[in-house]
């Protein structure tokens, strides 16, 4: 990454040679000269900044990304009538993108308020085009300068002209915001909405909608106390603008405080769920969790719902975790808590929470880390006593696993992996386990003469991407050996903007796979080509080589995945497809294949149709054998539910915690859902399937292990799995 200095100023209120010509940019984007160099001793803004600058010999284009960059000033920092209100835009900064061939790609507009904060952004694939193709995104703040609104591109998608986007980037026009109005969809495009409370400037609900003129529906919402912890967290699973919906879904969280001078750091948590109720196959009984936390903030003690303790220690210096304790026997802990060693603080004093009488023996399962001096794990022992050691240097990790003290080496192969200055992964291999150096019966290295057992090799460009990585399959006794001989390659070639264009596979002499993937202005793949090379190929031999052929496309429409296309043989339509309809929530309400039938587009039975509910779940599924209206279908919340003419139909229900409690499949010929339900415990384990008089239960270990399965079929009790 190179950047430049600005130590001469431009006049942006007149012709400019920028990326894209000769342009006045006061005159196309609104606003006035901005001095580029400001007063001394500061350096003047940045000119240009250049990223993954390359090599013409590595296969890949000859360079990455270079941006300049163009500045401008719209508003006066506000003052007076608009009590220096955080939503106007004062200064404009654009941003041009060229490839490595300085050809330029985009063009990036920043719109940003006299603090320096974005808050209008447009991307332009090119601004000199009469109707532009642009991306543009906003947000408003309160006064404290915190978001209050988030509007994505769908809803500023009618920007598509320079006038336009001239307002787009002044919001507010000197004496009101209605070139903010104006650049907004009226019913298009999702805007997603904060509340604040007055003291804490803490989120206290978000809503959203579709386009300016929706309604806004809430999403989730919270209450907090006067230390800013929340007390009551809320889901809504229905569209309400009633904050306090009788229908929300409510937790409800309680502390206790250490006693500092503002009882801001927590002692204990508690956590209640609203209860699953018995209509939605629940118990009815509150979930309720606890958590305890030592004076430094951390976590000491858990309490599931099930009434399973778990404990954690940390390092007397460093406060790294170095114990885990699950299912404790709190009544009687062991020794491992409550006893001192350099590596684990003991505990001391009461426990904060009991565990459940009604469970079976502790297991009091344990996990314990050390870790060297400067803070790198070293060692960790896993709950059958298994001990792994893990050696570090700067460009060197060694691990050893599963270690015997009886004959001071693993059991298992040593791995081992070697980095460059840049952190980036030269090689990795490993080692047989006698290869290991040792010191007080603990590992501190390997052998320099051991012989490699597996080995894979990375190689990179000067500007550090990924270039070349070779996997032995026949090690050489010395040297890196020859490809084919003794290892496979696969080579990366990037384009222009260094983007990774295509993989090379290394097949047999003569001959290499390619897989050559083309990007549109927005970075996203839209074409993949695959073909075979008689010799490893470069940069310069993909665009338009005719050994190269099309595999699949995806199309886009604006945002979303319009098509995609899957490619059986060379010719123009040999092709079959999806397509992709989606609901003013952008999600996909349906999908559509289809084959190409005498150079048309012909669809294909079935037709898909999906439902959701307002948490975002899946809740009905239809089939259809005849093509159905595509725009009633997005328009239409229930369609896969209500619309008739369907030949199947999967239904499914959730609890209020968003647990599946239900499905159904229609039935025909009874007219009615042969349905299956599903049973959890407080900690949200499946603990049965029912499905007419028949039973699947499933029993767990404190652990959350199964232990246990059995099928009940009327009076019948068969255990099918036990462990």
């Amino acid at each position: 990454m190179f950047f430049t200095y600005y130590d001469y100023t431009i006049n942006t209120n007149s012709n400019i040679s920028t990326s894209w010509g000769t342009e006045n940019l006061s005159s196309k984007y609104g606003g006035n000269d901005r001095s580029e160099v400001p007063t001394y001793p500061y350096l003047g803004l940045v000119k240009s900044e250049s990223v993954n600058t390359g090599c013409n010999s590595c296969g890949g284009s000859s360079g990455g990304l270079k941006y300049d960059y163009y500045y401008m000033t719209l508003n006066s920092i506000p003052s007076g009538n608009t009590s220096g209100d955080p939503n106007i835009v004062v200064y404009l900064t654009i941003e041009d993108t060229k490839n490595s061939s300085g050809t330029p790609v985009k063009r990036t507009i920043s719109g940003l308020n006299w603090q320096g904060v974005e808050l209008r952004k447009a991307v332009i694939e090119n601004p000199n085009l009469a109707t532009l193709n642009a991306v543009c995104v906003s947000k408003k703040l309160n006064a404290y300068g915190k978001v209050l609104e988030e509007r994505s591109s769908e809803s500023h998608a009618l920007v598509d002209t320079n006038a336009e986007l001239k307002q787009f980037l002044n919001p507010y026009n000197g004496s009101s915001w209605s070139n903010d109005s104006a650049t907004l969809e009226s019913s298009k495009g999702i805007v997603k909405i904060a509340e604040y409370n007055d003291t804490l400037q803490k989120v206290t609900a978000y809503r959203v909608k579709i386009g300016s003129n929706g309604t806004a529906y809430y999403a989730g919402a919270a209450d907090y106390n006067a230390q800013g912890h929340v007390v009551a967290d809320y889901a809504y699973p229905t569209q309400t603008t009633n904050r306090d919906s009788s229908d929300r879904i409510t937790t409800i969280f309680s502390y206790t405080y250490w006693e500092d001078n503002f009882k801001k750091s927590i002692k204990t948590e508690t956590a209640t769920k609203q209860p699953v109720p018995v209509t939605q196959n629940g118990s009815g009984v509150s979930s309720i969790t606890h958590k305890y936390y030592d004076s430094y903030g951390n976590l000491r003690w858990t309490r599931d719902a099930l009434g399973v303790v778990a404990y954690s220690a940390y390092h007397p210096v460093t406060l790294q975790r170095t114990l885990t304790v699950r299912d404790v026997d709190t009544g009687s802990l062991p020794a491992i808590i409550t006893t001192d060693t350099d590596n684990i603080v003991a505990w001391s004093g009461n426990v904060p929470f009991s565990r459940d009488i009604s469970l079976p023996t502790a297991f009091n399962q344990t996990i314990s880390t050390e870790y060297d001096k400067r803070g790198r794990v070293f060692a960790t022992t896993n709950p059958a006593g298994v001990v792994n050691y893990t050696v570090s240097d700067v460009k060197k990790t060694i691990q050893f696993l599963a270690w015997d003290e009886t004959v001071s080496q693993p059991l298992l192969p040593i791995n081992v992996i070697e980095r460059n200055a840049a952190g980036k992964i030269l090689e990795s291999y490993q080692l047989p386990p006698t290869a290991v150096t040792v010191a007080n019966n603990k590992p501190n290295g390997v052998s320099a003469s051991a012989a490699k057992i597996t080995w894979t090799k990375y190689t990179y460009t000067s500007s550090g991407l990924l270039q070349h990585v070779d996997r032995y399959h026949v090690i050489p006794a010395s040297g890196t050996g020859t490809l084919g001989t003794n290892f496979y390659r696969t080579t990366s070639i990037y384009d222009t903007q260094g983007r990774q264009a295509a993989t090379v596979q290394f097949a047999q002499t003569g001959k290499w796979q390619v897989d050559y993937r083309i990007y549109d202005w927005r970075d996203r793949v839209t074409e993949v080509k695959r073909g075979v090379a008689m010799n490893p190929p470069v940069w310069g031999d993909l665009s338009g080589a005719t050994w190269l052929k099309t595999v699949s496309k995806t199309i886009y429409d604006g945002e979303h995945i319009d098509k995609s296309l899957s490619f059986f043989d060379t010719g123009t339509n040999d092709y079959t497809g999806t397509k992709y309809y989606y609901d003013q929530w952008e999600r996909v309400r349906s999908t559509s294949s289809f084959a190409v039938i005498n150079g048309t587009e012909t669809p294909l039975a079935p037709f898909t149709v999906q439902d959701y509910d307002w948490s975002g779940n899946v809740i009905d599924v239809a089939q259809f054998e005849t093509e159905p209206d595509w725009n009633n279908i997005v328009t239409t919340p229930n369609f896969a539910a209500t619309t008739t003419g369907k030949f199947s139909h999967n239904r499914s229900s959730y609890d209020i915690h968003g647990q599946l409690w239900k499905t159904g499949i229609f039935n025909n010929i009874s007219n009615s859902f042969d349905e299956t339900t599903y049973k959890h415990d407080l900690a949200g384990q499946r603990i049965s399937i029912t499905n007419d008089n028949t039973t699947i239960e499933t029993a767990y270990d404190a652990l959350g292990r199964v232990y246990e399965t059995k099928m009940k079929s009327g009076t019948v009790v068969k255990t099918i799995q036990r462990q």
